[in-house]
């Protein structure tokens, strides 16, 4: 099965427009979770440089767009927000599904 987004591992990809299709994807209804994602969606929003690299860890939630683990800055750091525990979500807003 064909993925549901373009993003090629190791090649930068404006924030912008992995926003954009996440967004996309969460209207479509076809995302569990939603209100957790838009979660995501809300932290690249706040805190994702202008461009990332997509890394994706493995399969499932290790390869979804909305996972911060997945994304890379350009000189090849994990996307954070400076002084919080995991890429900047509070605990409580991090969950396992795609």
């Amino acid at each position: 099965m064909a993925s549901w987004h373009p993003f090629i591992e190791g090649e930068p990809v404006e924030t912008e427009h992995v926003i954009r299709l996440c967004g996309e994807r969460l209207d479509s209804g076809k995302v569990l979770d939603a209100e957790e994602k838009q979660c995501y969606i809300d932290f690249f929003v706040r805190h994702a440089p202008e461009t990332m690299v997509w890394k994706p860890m493995s399969t499932g939630w290790g390869a979804s767009p909305f996972n911060p683990n997945n994304w890379r800055t350009l000189d090849g750091d994990p996307v954070r927000a400076e002084g919080t525990p995991i890429d900047g979500l509070e605990p409580e807003t991090v969950g396992t599904s795609e």
